[in-house]
């Protein structure tokens, strides 16, 4: 860094002081003290920067520092020798092209007749003629029967996807569950094609798949909050959920996103500048969107906290729902126990292990869960 300041200040203004100054107002901003409900306290905010070693020094000296940030975020209007170089350069660039152009009128013949040595290799793919290969892993649409240029080219295809328009057949309920995470609109369940390939049942044995839009609105059951979903954080659920599966490892797949002129009010940053953003809706496929939070709806009294699931003390519902989950998706245990409490014991530890499974599985690839 200190060859840098000697030999090119200039750079080193451009590309770490300013940035220094940039990085020192960003965490001072996000430091403010906030208002601590319910009594309306004071309190400091508690933040972890991450920030490039070079940075640290540049960040120590300017912290006590009155800041000008419009500085450093404007553009100083161009010079007349920049106008006059970009002129210059434009002119070039013209007689160049121009020149070139020119070239291949001449020549047009000889350059339809050449050809890259390397569109002349004798390529005769033995090896995959001769071997066996792998089925290509086809997209989440196809576990429904439909491809995905098929329901492309429908006019009603966004309005089915979105959960404008509800399908055939499909009946459309809002799943209540608590814990982490809170309910979205379910549609119903959707057999399985004939054809399907039976590497994709091994873990639904169901035979049927749930279809889930994510992002379609409130339900009963949202919290207070719009229900809806943004075209930034839909895009990046759809390729998580597809890059999980073709690394192997299990998950809700993506079937579409469907984005729309509505807008809803976010602020990305949680800085005090909301701006709006595009609604979009994820459709999901699963063999079933039952989850942890399905039965922490039956949850007793927390100690701590002095709350309880909205279901609590319904255990008819919650054995019909542990019956129906063991029935439906693990019927080797259903089969091999007949007491309904070794039943029991055996799906819990079932869970238990895919559950660790899984969590090996996403460290396996980096993949971290927000709880």
């Amino acid at each position: 860094m200190s060859e840098m300041i000697g030999e090119f200040p200039a750079l080193h203004q451009t590309i770490v002081a300013e940035r220094d100054i940039y990085l020192t107002h960003t965490l001072r901003q996000a430091t403010r003290c906030v208002e601590a409900p319910p009594h309306g306290q004071k309190v400091p905010g508690v933040v972890v920067g991450v920030v490039g070693m070079g940075h640290v020094p540049g960040i120590e000296k300017n912290w006590e520092k009155e800041l000008n940030i419009s500085e450093i975020m404007s553009v100083a209007p161009p010079s007349r020798f920049g106008w006059v170089l970009k002129t210059v350069f434009k002119g070039v660039l013209m007689g160049i092209v121009g020149r070139f152009c020119v070239g291949m009128e001449e020549n047009t013949m000889g350059l339809a007749l050449s050809q890259s040595p390397l569109e002349q290799l004798p390529f005769d793919n033995q090896a995959l003629k001769k071997l066996p290969l792998d089925p290509a892993k086809t997209r989440a649409l196809s576990l429904l029967g439909v491809g995905g240029d098929e329901v492309l080219n429908d006019p009603q295809g966004p309005e089915y996807l979105s959960g404008s328009k509800v399908m055939p057949g499909s009946e459309p309920a809002a799943h209540c569950y608590c814990g982490h995470q809170f309910g979205h609109l379910l549609f119903g369940e959707v057999k399985v094609p004939p054809e399907q390939n039976p590497e994709l049942l091994v873990e639904n044995p169901s035979g049927r798949w749930e279809i889930q839009v994510k992002g379609a609105g409130l339900t009963p059951y949202s919290r207070q909050a719009d229900g809806r979903k943004v075209l930034r954080s839909s895009i990046r659920e759809f390729l998580c959920s597809e890059a999980m599966f073709f690394l192997g490892v299990p998950t809700t797949r993506a079937g579409s996103v469907v984005t729309s002129d509505s807008m809803v009010l976010r602020d990305i940053y949680y800085r005090g500048r909301p701006r709006h953003e595009r609604c979009s809706v994820v459709l999901r496929i699963a063999p079933t969107f039952l989850r942890f939070g399905s039965f922490e709806i039956f949850k007793q009294v927390d100690e701590f906290t002095g709350r309880r699931g909205p279901s609590y003390g319904l255990d008819e519902i919650r054995g019909q729902m542990m019956d129906y989950v063991i029935e439906m998706f693990y019927p080797e245990i259903q089969k091999n126990f007949s007491d309904r409490v070794e039943r029991n014991v055996a799906f819990f530890r079932e869970v238990v292990l895919r559950t660790a499974r899984l969590v090996a599985q996403w460290q396996c690839v980096g993949f971290a869960m927000e709880f």
